[in-house]
């Protein structure tokens, strides 16, 4: 029995610590679920990524680099959008009407 109260802090600790720790982990606020970061030297040209993102239609009209990732606005049939595209393979990771 003793050493069952002896557990049940560390329990409660380690329970709390979790609980603490959980939303931290989880939440990203890069707009994907990515876990490594890509190196600066790695990453598609604006020229680039404007190429392969009009190729699918629309207008590129501004394109900045935003916590790991290229910010992108494109105008489609008259809509804006904004963009978030991974650096490397100009993927859109998010996409919402701006």
């Amino acid at each position: 029995m003793i050493k069952a109260r002896h557990s049940l802090p560390l329990a409660a600790g380690a329970l709390a610590l979790a609980l603490l720790a959980g939303p931290t982990l989880a939440s990203s606020d890069r707009g994907d679920d990515r876990d490594d970061a890509v190196p600066a030297a790695d990453w598609l040209s604006i020229g680039e990524l404007t190429q392969r993102l009009e190729a699918n239609g629309g207008r590129v009209t501004k394109v900045e680099a935003d916590d790991g990732v290229y910010e992108v606005y494109i105008m489609e049939d008259g809509v804006r959008y904004e963009m978030k595209v991974h650096p490397r393979t100009a993927e859109i990771l998010h996409r919402e009407r701006d």
